[in-house]
């Protein structure tokens, strides 16, 4: 598994935790699920860590559009595969704390 992401997902990463004024939402309104879905057509699991907050902090689009992502990304594993990655992603969590 790679743990370093291609610039175009660190992109779409980037894009969907933008903070946008208000009139720029107003005017482009983010369709967060659907950067959601671009990233985990990406095939990249090493995004799956930047996809779990959403499981906690999104709206209802945005929890199933994450859970079908990681779904996704996580077949994109072999079996020797996930024991790097639950390192990676216990490393990527070890000081996270709720705020």
């Amino acid at each position: 598994m790679k743990s370093k992401l291609s610039a175009s997902t660190e992109k779409l990463v980037e894009s969907l935790y933008e903070k946008k004024r208000l009139w720029d939402r107003l005017l482009q309104p983010g369709q967060p699920d659907e950067i959601i879905q671009r990233i985990g057509n990406s095939g990249e699991p090493a995004v799956i860590p930047d996809l779990l907050p959403i499981l906690i902090i999104g709206d209802k689009k945005s929890i199933l559009a994450s859970a079908k992502a990681i779904h996704h990304l996580l077949q994109e594993l072999s079996p020797a595969d996930f024991v790097r990655f639950d390192e990676f992603v216990r490393q990527s969590y070890s000081d996270w704390r709720p705020a």
